[in-house]
């Protein structure tokens, strides 16, 4: 494949990936800035730059989570609509957790995490390369496992704090495509794992 787009706007930054051929180039969009408002902007940008448009992407990768609720749903709906014009491109989910993972080297078994707030954390542990499931857990829980922890450098939940890369979430899409982890566009859903803060005053305010 060709050229390939990748978005991650599950954290605090947006950032953005794109191989056109041999060369690549990479966006990062500062969290002080509406993802909603710019991300679309700096894809139609980044494209531009390469002569290219949304219909000449042969495949393209979107972080589903979990992380920002909104930034999730903004990236989601992104791919979405730009499979609406382009009919024939491949889509390809990519996990938060397994992106923190793609900048760790050297190290067989740890755990990945992300802050989900109020105490918890979203985690992830992979074994000689082989991944868990992504759970929901206690930060005491995740604090507890007996193995190097891993998280964001800006969440400071864990003592190896990690700097994404956008040249990691190019990577990451490459492995993926190698093997042939695509979903069909319509079956293509955030990850969440935990219910919104509205949801949860919700549930507090039916049970009073």
């Amino acid at each position: 494949m060709k050229n390939l787009l990748v978005i991650s706007s599950a954290t605090k930054k947006a950032y953005l990936g794109l191989k056109a051929g041999e060369d690549a180039s990479f966006v990062e969009i500062d969290a002080n800035c509406k993802q909603s408002e710019n991300i679309l902007v700096e894809i139609d940008k980044l494209l531009s730059s390469k002569g290219l448009e949304i219909n000449d992407i042969d495949a393209i990768g979107v972080v589903v989570g979990p992380g920002s609720f909104t930034g999730v749903r903004i990236g989601v709906s992104l791919v979405k609509g730009f499979c609406a014009v382009n009919k024939g491109i491949k889509v390809c989910p990519i996990s938060s957790l397994d992106l923190i993972a793609e900048h760790i080297n050297g190290v067989k078994n740890f755990a990945c995490g992300m802050n989900a707030l109020s105490g918890l954390v979203f985690a992830k542990v992979f074994n000689g390369g082989k991944k868990e499931s992504e759970k929901l857990v206690s930060l005491e829980e995740f604090n507890a496992l007996k193995m190097p922890k891993f998280g964001l450098y800006e969440e400071n939940i864990c003592e190896n704090k990690i700097v994404l890369e956008p040249s990691k979430l190019l990577n990451l899409l490459e492995k993926e495509i190698l093997q042939q982890n695509f979903v069909e566009p319509n079956l293509l859903s955030p990850v969440y794992l935990r219910n919104s803060q509205a949801e949860e005053n919700l549930k507090k305010n039916l049970k009073n």
